[in-house]
């Protein structure tokens, strides 16, 4: 498959825009000689403007006079907006108000708000920093750079803000002082032996970044450093990024990058998966926001990670990366290693800004300097490249500018044969078709290496030109994710256990230690958290995965009582409770159920164990009368008393009388 960029222009080369049509003429489109007809069909009036200054200067005019220079737009605005062509970010941005004036959008103009806020202060500033530096292209997009294991954040020499791993991830140690190089100076690395550690990296919905990695053991000769040998897996979501394996005699360092779509995605689970050997570590992880037409397949449930980027054209002793500024996405450009392509004639044109092909779906946006160089030959055909083991699919680019300033035309064109692996396309680059980007996907599984041609067409008169190509590994997502109902019991349970320190997903792509899942369902099946020192009750939320057959809770300090609901789960047949301070009562039909574990909760009502019968109250008081009772006894006795004294003394005075 493959996919041809190059401009939609039908009025011959760009022309600039004077002085004039930003003073004195009604309408800019007049000028360039193209009528509201001809916009719909390509935007020529945007694409009349070929220079920084003329967009700036078109962006900041007042706004009675803006309304004045387009109105001749407004009959076709509304196509013309729909259609997402832009021939540079200043073109881009000046669609942007053309449309916002007639109250119209379109998707590629949904940018940052803070980008919106302020247009012209926004262009005047990209002029400034144009006239200073030379540059054509300034951007703003989401960074966000994680120097792991570091004490401090700091902004690096290429103005990047980098912060420290607190927030992204709560488990792993650090290590510091491995080297002098930013941010190969420290590390994080995890002997905790988990299964996985995760970094949660947010990342906004619906949008495409380039993500790197960086990897550095130290020295183990001359300071701190990660003991060999070590191998772990390094995965983005549930996706294999790659595998790192180092001995003691070879030590790998470097990067790799990648590009990924967040689809309803809100964050990026960033894992490091142990290995058979060592610790796993990470020096830093960089996250760039790309543009929104760039890398077009991510967007088809694919996942990308680069092989080669090369900056054709560059000069032999080039040794530095081409990056951010220059590249607004900071990817890393090589330069061409000349002894790998041998005999190649290079050209620049350093005074040209090239405009690139039409910004529709799968520009990748190509910097400027990676445009203003180039091979120039007729037969740019590559060596062999090694191909992975794990490739089978190929996405490669190509970005062809004609910056010698050559004449071309329809009857004259610049013909192109270009191929990957012996697969052919054709193309001519014309005067008003000046710039083309191709992207090629393919199948490579059964080849043995990975090459591509580029040559002249015999019949044409002028040398192909290449600027720059990516090639890339392709691989289709792996979607798979817990299910939803046992994702949000487990955040329960991590709360109410003080597990909060688990990330990612429970079952992908390998399982949380204390989860085992059922990977064709995506169902959680078993809970393993015996002897984890944890305590608090037992959340409800447990009986709402529905899958559990067994469940493991022993040896704890958990209190409070078993939620009954649990015993409604039907598929359960191992429930172990044993050794905890659990309260209240088990069904009776449990206690004696096979794989049913209660005992060590003296609190725990379980009929037999003299459990449910009523707690011993304090010994009884001796059996003594009532007081109203002791009264009456008294009395009692009294009167007894007062009786037998009246019938003594009645006997001795009938004897007296006697």
């Amino acid at each position: 498959m493959q996919q041809r960029r190059t401009n939609s222009s039908t009025g011959g080369a760009p022309k600039l825009l004077s002085k004039s049509c930003f003073e004195t003429a009604p309408s800019c489109v007049e000028l360039i000689g193209a009528s509201p007809g001809a916009i719909t069909e390509g935007g020529n009036w945007l694409f009349g403007i070929s220079t920084l200054e003329d967009a700036v200067k078109l962006a900041t005019l007042p706004q009675q006079r803006f309304k004045e220079v387009s109105s001749p737009l407004s009959a076709s605005a509304g196509i013309w907006c729909s259609l997402g062509l832009h021939r540079s970010y200043y073109t881009y941005k000046l669609r942007n108000r053309v449309c916002s004036e007639a109250n119209l959008d379109h998707p590629y103009l949904q940018k940052r708000e803070k980008m919106e806020r302020n247009i012209n202060f926004f262009l005047l500033a990209a002029l400034c920093f144009h006239m200073l530096t030379g540059s054509s292209q300034v951007y703003s997009y989401d960074f966000l750079s994680i120097a792991c294991g570091a004490a401090a954040g700091k902004t690096d020499d290429l103005g990047i803000d980098w912060v420290t791993d607190d927030g992204y991830i709560q488990t792993g140690k650090n290590l510091r002082g491995l080297d002098d190089t930013f941010p190969y100076d420290s590390l994080k690395y995890f002997p905790e032996g988990r299964s996985k550690n995760c970094f949660v990296l947010p990342a906004n919905q619906t949008t495409t970044y380039l993500l790197r990695a960086s990897f550095y053991p130290g020295n183990d000769t001359t300071g701190p450093s990660i003991d060999s040998p070590v191998d772990f897996n390094v995965t983005v979501n549930n996706d294999l990024l790659f595998g790192y394996f180092a001995t003691a005699e070879s030590r790998l360092s470097g990067f790799i990058e990648s590009v990924v779509h967040t689809f309803d995605k809100k964050e990026i689970f960033f894992c490091l998966v142990k290995g058979t050997q060592g610790f796993p570590f990470i020096n830093g992880i960089e996250l760039r926001e790309l543009e929104a037409t760039a890398y077009d397949q991510v967007k088809n449930k694919k996942f990308l990670i680069s092989l080669v980027r090369y900056n054709t054209g560059t000069k032999p002793n080039e040794t530095n990366f081409l990056r951010y500024p220059d590249d607004p996405f900071d990817r890393m450009w090589s330069p061409t290693p000349w002894t790998d392509f041998p005999g190649y004639q290079r050209v620049e044109n350093l005074s040209l800004t090239p405009h690139g092909p039409e910004a529709e779906e799968g520009y990748n946006w190509p910097p400027v300097k990676v445009l203003q160089d180039a091979w120039v030959g007729r037969n740019l055909s590559s060596p062999d490249f090694v191909k992975p083991d794990s490739l089978s699919q190929l996405y490669a680019a190509f970005y062809i500018d004609e910056i010698q300033n050559v004449t071309l035309s329809e009857a004259n064109p610049l013909g192109i044969l270009l191929g990957v692996n012996n697969f052919f396309y054709e193309f001519n680059v014309t005067e008003s078709d000046n710039s083309l980007e191709v992207w090629i996907t393919k199948d490579v599984s059964a080849d043995p290496s990975v090459n591509f041609t580029i040559l002249s067409q015999p019949w044409s008169k002028h040398p192909v030109v290449l600027n720059g190509f990516e090639l890339l590994s392709m691989f289709d997502v792996d979607t798979s994710a817990t299910f939803t109902t046992d994702q949000k019991a487990l955040i329960a349970i991590k709360q109410s256990f003080g597990l909060e320190d688990w990330t990612g997903d429970a079952c992908y792509p390998v399982e949380w230690d204390w989860v085992k899942c059922n990977t064709l369902s995506t169902r959680v099946n078993k809970l393993l958290l015996s002897d984890k020192n944890i305590s608090g009750s037992i959340p409800k939320e447990i009986s709402q995965m529905s899958d559990l057959t067994e469940i493991y809770l022993d040896n704890n300090e958990l209190t409070g009582e078993i939620p009954q609901s649990i015993f409604s789960l039907s598929k359960l047949k191992v429930l172990n409770l044993a050794n905890n301070d659990l309260s209240g009562s088990v069904p009776v039909s449990f206690q004696n159920k096979v794989g049913f574990t209660f005992s060590g909760n003296p609190r725990l009502c379980l009929t037999g164990n003299g459990s449910c019968a009523p707690p011993p109250g304090p010994p009884s008081p001796p059996n003594l009368p009532s007081p109203s009772t002791a009264a009456e006894l008294i009395l009692n006795e009294i009167s007894r008393i007062i009786l037998f004294i009246v019938v003594i003394t009645v006997t001795l005075v009938q004897i007296a009388w006697i």
